[in-house]
């Protein structure tokens, strides 16, 4: 009887352990962009899928230029291009910053949107760039976003 009492506790303590275990959990970001055919801006290798690097170069106290080639097609309309925030590297467990600096075509972009495309049924490739606005950082590890935003201007009779 003792070894079935003994055995009979064992096994009501096993489940216990088992349902106190801390559960997984992982989440993954997904976006999807359905583009209509007459407006579109894509780039022509796809969007970066990890943080993008910007290099410096402590011994030319500059950053590298991240460059991507952007494909745009209007057919109806103008296209403008904004930033939806200012794009700022904060670094880790710090106040430190780095600016960006984010231009389309030679055009730097800001808050406002501004044109970069003009009506036209066919499609044109033009230059994103982003870089970075400080030329003596802290030492540190950055992150931040750069986010685009892309619409249609009317364009004039």
């Amino acid at each position: 009887m003792k070894k079935y009492l003994v055995a009979s506790c064992i096994a009501a303590i096993l489940p216990i352990a088992v349902v106190n275990a801390a559960p997984i959990r992982q989440t993954i970001d997904v976006t999807v962009t359905v583009p209509a055919e007459t407006f579109y801006v894509k780039p022509q290798l796809g969007w970066p899928q990890s943080p993008i690097q910007l290099a410096y170069d402590p011994v030319a106290k500059s950053f590298n230029t991240y460059k991507l080639a952007l494909q745009v097609k209007n057919t109806t309309n103008n296209v403008t291009a904004a930033l939806a925030f200012d794009p700022v590297l904060t670094e880790d467990n710090s106040d430190n910053t780095v600016a960006l600096a984010v231009s389309i075509a030679g055009k730097d972009l800001g808050l406002a949107p501004i044109p970069i495309h003009t009506k036209d049924p066919t499609e044109k490739v033009y230059q994103l760039e982003i870089t970075s606005k400080v030329t003596t950082p802290t030492v540190g590890n950055y992150l931040g976003s750069v986010s685009l935003v892309f619409d249609e201007q009317a364009a004039p009779p």
